[in-house]
């Protein structure tokens, strides 16, 4: 009866480790901050960035501080083996946050540029901040060498 018992005893552990949920793991990857302030740009563009590996523009902000009359055009270019894709929208308060993906890809060059509605006028003090978060397949683990 010994044997039986302990047979019993083995399977009914066995049972119960089997039934355990498997421990899920998480990752969380920190959006990078990517910032930037340009006083009087000539050409109106006020950031230039290229991204290094994979990843997505989560979001941004951009603030003026001297808005001209009839508020500014934002202009987001993204340059990449595919071609070139932008975005423009009007602005015209001081501040203003953007909450829009963007895929970049490794290689890709993004332009940020601002241009005022009356060409006659100037933009003056532009400060910038975007958020940058690398794929998950571009990260490395803690502790490898490679």
């Amino acid at each position: 009866m010994g044997l039986e018992e302990d047979v019993k005893k083995l399977k009914t552990v066995v049972d119960r480790l089997t039934k355990r949920p498997t421990p899920q793991k998480k990752l969380f990857v920190t959006p990078y901050p990517i910032f930037g302030y340009e006083e009087n740009p000539l050409d109106g563009v006020v950031f230039r960035g290229l991204f290094y590996v994979d990843g997505s523009i989560t979001g941004g902000a951009i603030s003026i501080d001297e808005m001209p009359e009839g508020g500014v055009v934002l202009s987001a270019i993204v340059k990449d083996g595919d071609g070139e894709r932008a975005v423009s929208f009007g602005i015209k308060k001081d501040i203003v946050s953007i909450d829009r993906a963007v895929e970049v890809k490794a290689g890709s060059k993004v332009i940020v540029k601002v241009t005022p509605v009356n060409p006659e006028k100037e933009v003056k003090g532009i400060w910038t901040s975007l958020l940058w978060t690398p794929s998950i397949k571009s990260l490395r683990r803690i502790g490898d060498d490679s």
